[in-house]
């Protein structure tokens, strides 16, 4: 039981499977995220390297050669930006920055140079969905201030009589709950998909994706090998925020007894995945070394344009998806 736990909370296993990358391929050689064994780390659990009670960046480092001595050549670190951690790390403050409970940037600097000259690969997590109501941008932007006024989806309530008024729809929280939380602030409630600490990001705005796809842009520019990019299911909602009908009690995409079909699976999706994707490979033809691009993917959340893009042969979106192998070691 205590080695089940152990992979619960801090690591899986897993081998990625995909074809060809054919921006670098060539004579039938394969790229390394092919092949490649991947060891997930949940940093805060990971190992503790100073005593406070929290596992850490270098904590990892020091286990470094244990990993690579399982036969392990990737390693796929889950969130360590700053954050207030209402979601594990998955409400990112700051996408540019270390939580200082896992260490500093020069720790993560130092933990990429250790496993490359390993051998080793890393790759980190992508929070794209949403960020926290804590960072910057979530701040200026219920403020009103620009460019951050359209950073996240706000929305006046429905009117109910002529002094009071509710969430803008019925649309739930995939933790549960109403997706809509009053700002006093900004006189409007703003979305979230998920908890209330964690607003959604506002794709409909050219200057959001332009900003993410920077942040994409920072972590390749420090050397990492790649991106596990979580909740791509949920990036865009319809933009008629129109009621969701009532959907099938237990069904797939269905809370609360409310449908997700305007939530999830938008149209959009793909597109800002393959955007994410170029990105990637601009990286890919100055140096000529292979980067991985992963989405979430389970049988709830893996958009059917997706893997129907794959079946056609396209090459723009994210590598295939991983093929999860538990641990109990």
């Amino acid at each position: 039981m205590e080695r089940l736990l152990y992979f619960v909370v801090c690591a899986n296993i897993w081998i990625g499977f995909s074809e060809s990358h054919q921006i670098l391929s060539s004579g039938g050689m394969k790229e390394w995220w092919e092949s490649t064994l991947i060891y997930q780390i949940y940093p805060r659990s990971f190992k503790d390297s100073n005593g406070d009670g929290y596992g850490d960046l270098n904590g990892i480092l020091e286990r470094l050669d244990y990993v690579k001595e399982i036969g392990v050549d990737t390693i796929w670190i889950q969130p360590f930006y700053k954050s207030p951690m209402a979601d594990m790390g998955y409400d990112v403050a700051d996408y540019r920055a270390v939580d200082p409970m896992f260490g500093t940037m020069d720790d993560f600097k130092r933990l990429l140079k250790n496993s490359h000259e390993k051998g080793m690969k890393v790759i980190v997590d992508f929070v794209p969905n949403h960020s926290s109501d804590q960072g910057e941008w979530f701040k200026l932007s219920e403020q009103r201030i620009e460019p951050f006024t359209d950073f996240y989806v706000w929305k006046d309530g429905k009117r109910i009589n002529e002094t009071h008024t509710t969430h803008p729809n019925n649309w739930r929280s995939v933790f549960r709950g109403p997706a809509w939380t009053w700002s006093e602030k900004r006189k409007q409630y703003y979305f979230h998909q998920f908890a209330p600490q964690q607003p959604d990001l506002n794709y409909y705005n050219p200057r959001v994706r332009r900003e993410m796809e920077d942040v994409l842009r920072y972590w390749l520019d420090l050397g990492v090998d790649g991106f596990r990019v979580d909740a791509v299911n949920h990036l865009l909602e319809a933009e008629h925020y129109a009621d969701a009908p009532a959907g099938i009690k237990g069904g797939l995409g269905v809370i609360e007894g409310v449908s997700m079909v305007y939530m999830m699976r938008q149209p959009g999706n793909l597109q800002l995945i393959k955007s994410w994707r170029a990105v990637l490979d601009e990286y890919v033809k100055k140096d000529g070394q292979a980067r991985v691009h992963d989405c979430e993917k389970s049988v709830a959340t893996c958009p059917p344009e997706l893997l129907a893009d794959k079946c056609r042969g396209s090459k723009a979106g994210p590598q295939q998806p991983p093929q999860h192998l538990q641990t109990t070691r």
